[in-house]
């Protein structure tokens, strides 16, 4: 306590003397502990000011308080200022002080020491010193004869710093001295929050002891403790201090609460009617204190501490000890008569057991000196039998010193087990019994696995070494051998070496009847108890579990990390011996997949935000499972946006953080047959099935004897809010997972993570909301996630339940740079590109800085999607050239580009199409790929083909490799697969591109029949029910389908024109499309489908035949178009403004007719306009405007704004 006091009193110095405007700190253990006593013993601490903080001053009655403890900080205090202050002395003060100088060498009185003390002399190390070092040394001498009391010194510094500090105002945060409750916000978010934490209040009820004693320890969270909106700010208004028992109990001073702490006061006592009758037992270490006086969790802090404190000193410990002794008796070889070597470590085990008589003699003993034969003894003894001191050596070696409780001897003690064979469903650990039990009798334990192993000529003098062996008890060791086969002879040897001698065999329960035909002497059978893990004393049941592996969910780690001294009961004969045996144990399933595996590298911390709230600004990047402090957090986000891959890296964050943990991650897909048979049974999926199902999750993809669909009956019961098994005969293995499992649920160390609620939406939502809700609803409760795609239904049914959903945020254009950065970084080595793929990255230099009528090209392709990409991939290029030398031509060349679109006030909003991560993934791997291969040189870097097959790419690699493979485990290049795959493919390629011309025509509605209206209003349907999972739409507002960015539709409209006109033969069918592509799509749309249907038309030799086939009607349609004004020319649909006019004098000919690009350009307006979507009622109506870029700013300031603009 009096370090603390100490440490804080330096830190209130040192801000004291900093003279900075700035608040006090409260980033410091000491200061969130003592904050509240400072306020009640130190300071008088104001109301809030205007700008949000405090002001403190010095109480009167602290310079004159009695407490050891505030006297102490005062003194500190008082003299750290003095230290600190350095103020300009000048030279008059200075002469004076000269003179009171010299009557205190003379006289050391305390008045005199107050005028020196930090301007003249200082305190330090508990003696007098000067402040300038270069004081006359005759000077230093005189000062340093003085014996100053300390307590001379301390009030010679009060009095020095006294009025100084009386005349201080010093800043300090709002809630220092928790005056009131500390709870940000509006009215609706602290009563929000005091509803978290009376709920949360009440849940300790539950568990609160007879003596009404509620304990508050780390186990809450940060989100229940913490200062600012936490329990800790109620510490000295709310809750104060019990005197008789150091406790804290509430207050019944009401009326001096404040506003918060009122409120929080009322809801506290309509849920918990005999409030006063309560106290709170604090476990924390953080917590605000109340007393000086420490009770027994400080006392456990100091006892902590010194259990975990280690001395490094340079003498050996006894590993280092025997690694010494072994190298020195090395050093020293010994043999035989048959000049067999003896290993250093069987002359080390009779040393060590000889030093163990020697510790163990009672009373009266020899000193340890050269003279003694210990080591000579020891020597002698290995050489007698060194074979059989090998093999005895071998088996302590492997097995250590583990050992028994005495309890566990018993089979011993009670019979005499000399002659007989003791079968065991362990023999290792059985021998190792049996040589506890023999204590200092001579023995040796000899494995038949090593023994068969011997070569020939070291059999026979094993074998001359058992017949010469005298008054040794041998134990003979046969751990589960498979066949005895080949071995007849050398067991018939060893049995007739050994007969009349006193031996033990112990084997396997299955060998027993083999082993008793060789060793016809032996008649007695004595069965061993099974042996469990608790049989050990606890001190090799820490040695065993230190040093055995587990992979628990998939990381290695020490099984003494996740078993603890209760759940230890749970591991039986069966897995300790594979423990034992070195085996490594699995428990759980593996959370992280292998696409995170891959691109791990790349992650960048998302921001998400309460979807309920529309303030940009509260933003919270989550680094583990626990920090949103909601019990059930409910993440929606479009396709693409990385929930998945979210939750793998907060599940690694968490077990890093707590290896304990168990995180049951379920994909609700995976689990369709158990939600189909809940469905046809009409299954009640209460507490007890939904654990039934999470026991399988838990345990059927490790173990290749259990599988879910299995028919493995699972028994469970609840008895007093405890979970048991019951009734199981299958596998060891599996029961003892099972109980691990279960354990780690009444224990509460599980979180549960259900992944892709939409996946199984609509066929099962039912179930899968009944088995999420019984979860929710767990006697034990525990934290859930639940992610889920954003699609309408989907979403509202799942907030209506838990609660309002959390978003993810788009990548900013930073981020966007920073992930790009990374993605070439792991995916690009220019080192090691072969000369052809260096010649692809000079093409793209080229093409990206060459100038074409004195404009770089990069001007011309700013609209363009994956314009970012490129000029992301320049700065990349750039930098590598720089780090590792290599020599890229042309980068001269390089301009600095000023992106346009960041200077709009709304760009940051806009570029939709490359902020999600995965957008961004693909579009980086089709940059990357256009590199890599070698065999596509012709138009590689066309700027508008390459946009184009981008567009075919990404979908391509959405239905084949996110649908298909990831999402469904579906090998699509298996022949049946390959077919269904096509088939599905083609099939949901054409429902896209009528939904993309449906979305860019509306609400012009009149290109379609009624049959494909029909047709398009039912995939809607599909949309808004989540059957139809695509990814490339993200929602349906007003009945119109919202692609994932805009030019998505555009394209698909575009395909879907062309489909049509490509379909029609007759002559009539072919110029009714024409004209619509001419009236339409040139006249009435924007420019992005005006160019996606020229770069098409390049690229399809059908359309082109077509075009010519049709030439002098194209023809007479421009022609028209030509001839109307150009008001008449100007057309609206969806509020897009466009108009076409001619490329200077040049008529229109039958020549140039087809050279669309050639023929037109496009004097837009720089407007373009926006889709805003805005949130609608509880059923999740929503509505849909429109906005141009000048107007989207207001749209997006506006308090109703929810989605962000959509580039339309």
């Amino acid at each position: 306590m009096k370090e603390e006091i100490v440490c804080l009193a330096i830190n209130i110095a040192t801000f004291i003397t900093e003279r900075t405007d700035t608040e006090l700190s409260m980033n410091n253990d000491l200061m969130l502990r003592y904050h509240v006593l400072l306020a009640l013993e130190v300071f008088e601490v104001s109301e809030i000011q205007v700008e949000g903080h405090r002001f403190v001053h010095f109480r009167e009655d602290f310079f004159d308080s009695k407490n050891k403890f505030v006297v102490l900080f005062k003194n500190i205090l008082c003299l750290e200022v003095l230290k600190k202050n350095k103020s300009q002395i000048s030279d008059e003060i200075m002469i004076s002080l000269d003179s009171v100088l010299s009557e205190f060498l003379v006289e050391p009185k305390e008045e005199l020491l107050s005028k020196l003390i930090g301007k003249v002399i200082t305190y330090k190390n508990d003696r007098l010193e000067f402040v300038n070092n270069s004081t006359n040394e005759d000077l230093k001498r005189k000062l340093d004869k003085l014996n100053v009391p300390q307590t001379v010194v301390y009030k010679a510094a009060v009095s020095g710093a006294k009025e100084y500090l009386q005349r201080l105002k010093l800043k300090v945060p709002a809630f220092f001295g928790n005056k009131d409750l500390a709870i940000r916000g509006n009215d609706a978010k602290i009563d929000q929050r005091l509803t978290h934490l009376t709920t949360t209040f009440v849940k300790l009820l539950e568990n609160v002891t007879t003596d009404n004693i509620i304990t508050i320890d780390e186990s809450l969270g940060d989100g229940f403790l913490k200062l600012n909106g936490g329990l800790s700010s109620a510490v000295g208004n709310i809750l104060v201090l019990d005197y008789p028992t150091n406790l804290l109990r509430f207050t019944d001073d009401f009326e001096s609460l404040g506003s918060i702490a009122k409120r929080w006061y009322e809801k506290l006592k309509i849920k918990i009617g005999n409030l006063n009758e309560y106290k709170l037992d604090v476990k924390v270490k953080k917590f605000p204190k109340l007393s000086f006086k420490t009770g027994a969790y400080d006392d456990s802090l100091v006892r902590d501490f010194y259990n975990r404190l280690l001395f490094f000193t340079n003498q050996s410990d006894q590993g280092g000890v025997e690694d010494v002794l072994k190298r020195e008796i090395e050093d020293h070889p010994c043999y035989d008569v048959y000049r067999f070597r003896v290993r250093s470590d069987v002359i080390y085990l009779r040393y060590h057991d000889e030093i163990q008589k020697l510790w163990m003699t009672p009373k009266v003993g020899t000193y340890l000196t050269k003279q003694n034969k210990l080591y000579t003894n020891a020597v002698t003894n290995a050489m007698n039998e060194p074979l059989i001191g090998v093999l005895n050596t071998m088996h302590r070696i492997k097995n250590k010193d583990y050992v028994f409780k005495e309890e566990s001897l018993k089979i011993f003690t009670e019979r005499n087990v000399t002659g007989a064979v003791i079968a065991s469903g362990s023999p290792v650990l059985t021998s190792v019994k049996l040589e506890q039990y023999l204590g200092k009798r001579d023995h040796a334990v000899l494995d038949l696995k090593y023994i068969f192993k011997l070569p020939h000529k070291s059999l026979t003098i094993f074998y001359e070494e058992l017949i010469n062996c005298k008054d040794k008890v041998l134990i003979i060791l046969s751990n589960h051998m498979q066949s005895f086969k080949n071995c007849n002879k050398k067991l018939e040897s060893i049995a007739k070496a050994v007969n009349g001698k006193p031996t033990v065999i112990v084997v396997d329960k299955h060998s027993v009847k083999t082993i008793k035909q060789y060793f016809s002497q032996v008649h007695d059978v004595v069965n061993d108890d099974p042996i469990s893990l608790i049989d050990l004393t606890d001190e090799s049941q820490k040695m065993v579990l230190g040093v055995a592996k587990a992979k628990f969910q998939g990381l290695d780690v020490g099984l003494d990390i996740i078993i603890d001294e209760e759940s230890a009961k749970l591991i039986d004969e069966t897995m300790l011996n594979n423990i034992v045996d070195g085996k490594s144990i699995k428990i759980g399933n593996e959370y992280i997949d292998d696409n995170y595996e891959r691109n791990k590298k790349l992650y960048i911390d998302r921001r998400v935000k309460p979807k309920a709230e529309f303030d940009f600004a509260n933003r919270i990047r989550p680094q583990t499972l626990y920090d949103l402090d909601d019990d059930v957090v409910l993440l929606t986000a479009v396709p693409g946006m990385g929930k998945s891959t979210l939750m793998t890296h907060l599940s690694l964050k968490t077990k890093e953080i707590n290896p304990k943990l168990w995180i049951l991650r379920i994909n609700l897909l995976e689990h369709t047959k158990m939600l189909s048979d809940w469905k046809d049974s009409q299954t009640d999926i209460n507490m007890l099935e939904s654990l039934r199902f999470m026991c399988k999750v838990a345990i059927c993809k490790k173990h290749r004897d259990f599988n879910e669909d299995d028919e493995f009956k699972i028994e469970l019961e609840e008895v007093l809010g405890t979970v048991i098994l019951k009734n199981w005969t299958e596998d060891s293995f599996i029961e003892f997972h099972l109980k691990l499992f279960l354990y780690y649920y009444n224990t509460q160390k599980l979180i549960f993570i259900f992944d892709g609620f939409d996946e199984i939406f609509p066929d099962y939502a039912d179930q899968a909301l009944a088995l999420v809700k019984s979860v929710r609803d767990f006697t034990k409760r525990h934290k859930i996630w639940i992610t889920s795609r954003s699609y309408n239904n989907i979403k509202s049914i799942l907030e209506t339940e838990f609660g309002p959903s959390y978003g993810i945020d788009h990548f900013s254009w930073t981020e966007q740079d920073r992930y790009l950065f990374l993605y070439w970084q792991n995916k690009l080595q220019l080192s090691k590109l072969s000369s052809e793929q260096l010649q692809n990255i000079n093409d793209f230099i080229q093409f990206i800085t060459k100038k074409s009528n004195g404009v770089a090209v990069f001007n011309n392709i700013r609209h363009k999607a994956y314009f970012k990409v490129y000029t992301t991939f320049l700065l990349f290029l750039k930098q590598q050239s720089t780090t590792t030398g290599l020599d890229i031509p042309y980068l001269d060349e390089y301009y600095e580009l000023e992106i346009d679109s960041k200077t709009h006030e709304a760009a940051h909003f806009l570029d939709m199409l490359s902020a999600p991560p995965l957008h961004l993934y693909l579009l980086a791997e089709y940059t990357l790929n256009k590199i890599k291969y070698i065999d596509d040189k012709q138009n590689k870097w066309d700027i508008n083909t390459t946009g184009y097959i981008m567009y075919e790419y990404y979908i391509e690699i959405k239905l084949k490799r996110i649908k298909f493979q990831e999402k469904n485990k579906i090998d699509v290049y298996k022949p049946d697969n390959r077919v269904l795959y096509e088939k599905e493919r083609t099939e949901c390629v054409n429902k896209h591109k009528k939904l993309g011309a449906f979305v860019v025509f509306y609400p012009n509605t009149e290109f379609f029949d009624e049959g494909e209206l029909n047709e398009i209003n039912k995939m809607i349907d599909e949309l808004k029910y989540g059957r139809e999972k695509s990814g490339l739409i993200q929602t349906v507002a007003n009945n119109v389908p919202i692609f994932i960015h805009m030019s998505f539709a555009e394209y698909l409209a575009v395909e879907y024109v062309c489909d049509r006109l490509k379909s029609q033969v007759t002559k009539e069918g072919q110029e009714k499309m024409w004209e619509f592509i001419i009236k339409v799509l040139f006249r009435r749309l924007g420019t992005d489908c005006f160019h996606l249907f020229n770069i098409k038309f390049k690229m399809d030799s059908q359309l082109n035949e077509m075009a010519e086939s049709n030439k002098l009607f194209i023809f007479q349609l421009l022609s028209d178009l030509e001839n109307q004004s150009d008001y008449q020319r100007t057309g609206k649909i969806n509020g897009i403004d466009g108009c076409f006019g001619l490329l200077g004098d040049e008529q229109i000919n039958e020549n140039t007719v087809l050279d669309f690009e050639k023929l037109y350009k496009v004097p837009f307006s720089n407007r373009k306009n926006y889709i805003v979507v805005y949130p609608g009622s509880n059923e999740g109506a929503q509505r849909v405007e429109l906005y141009d870029d000048k107007n989207l700013v207001k749209a997006m300031h506006s308090s109703t704004f929810l989605f962000g603009p959509y580039d339309y």
